[in-house]
């Protein structure tokens, strides 16, 4: 080929250092958010005839005993996804 690599080299070592820091400088920073698979719990997804509000929902699991839910609104606003983390069981 007629394309001189070995010129672009350094440009492109300068950029790669650049992603490579900034990659790792997210990492650091916002840290890793597992999912289910890796932390354990529950995943369910469930369904309303009506809208339903997030904060709401949030409000009734923190009520049941779930205070680190994770709710979501998925299809439209009546549809809503909750992440609970696996409980302790204490014998």
């Amino acid at each position: 080929t007629k394309i001189d690599f070995m010129r672009l080299r350094k440009p492109v070592l300068i950029l790669m250092l650049v992603i490579a820091v900034a990659s790792v400088g997210v990492i650091v920073g916002k840290g890793f958010n597992y999912a289910l698979e890796f932390t354990g719990g529950t995943l369910v997804q469930t369904s309303f005839q009506k809208t339903v509000d997030v904060d709401q929902v949030r409000e009734q699991l923190a009520k049941a005993g779930f205070e680190n839910a994770q709710v979501q609104n998925a299809r439209g606003g009546n549809e809503v996804m909750i992440r609970l983390q696996a409980r302790e069981q204490h014998n």
